[in-house]
């Protein structure tokens, strides 16, 4: 591979923009609707949502970033907004291990520390009954608000505010599948 560079002068990739857009505008364009969705600072940190946009449009998703952690994502296409993403997807551990208990039996109780976009509960089927403990209500709000994993579940959804192991030990202990 060859390559020639000037010093000092920046070289950006060449890539296809919308027709009448410059390329600064185009960058411009797209660093505002990545920044437009969600952004707040409590005292578990920042929280933040911002739309990525694919080349395949089937493939553009909503992102929550909490700190440096993106805690699942959402395809924003109606037909694909129920998939469970990233190290949520039905061969990762916890998909084999939800898939496992689901061949057990009707209907399962899932308890789930740590809420994020709420892509778990897209395994949600009939007659389960899935718990999220979430200790940051700005997570809570915008799992509620920002992505629909919860509201589309097929299954009952709790979601209890607080720290979970203190949650579980005032209810006495759950019996969780």
């Amino acid at each position: 591979c060859n390559l020639s560079l000037t010093l000092g002068q920046p070289r950006l990739p060449d890539f296809p923009t919308p027709p009448g857009l410059t390329l600064d505008d185009y960058l411009l364009q797209q660093s505002e609707i990545g920044l437009k969705r969600h952004m707040e600072r409590n005292f578990y940190g920042t929280l933040l949502t911002a739309d990525a946009t694919r080349e395949n449009p089937r493939d553009n998703v909503r992102q929550p970033y909490h700190g440096s952690v993106k805690p699942g994502e959402q395809y924003l296409q109606e037909a694909r907004r129920r998939e469970p993403t990233t190290y949520y997807g039905a061969t990762s551990g916890v998909g084999l291990a939800i898939a496992q208990a689901q061949a057990s039996g009707p209907a399962n109780r899932v308890g789930l520390i740590g809420l994020g976009a709420g892509v778990l509960a897209a395994y949600g089927r009939p007659g389960d009954n899935y718990r999220f403990y979430e200790i940051n209500p700005a997570v809570l709000s915008v799992a509620q608000s920002e992505f629909t994993f919860m509201r589309d579940s097929r299954a009952h959804i709790d979601t209890v505010l607080g720290d979970a192991r203190l949650e579980v030990l005032r209810a006495g202990g759950l019996r969780q599948d």
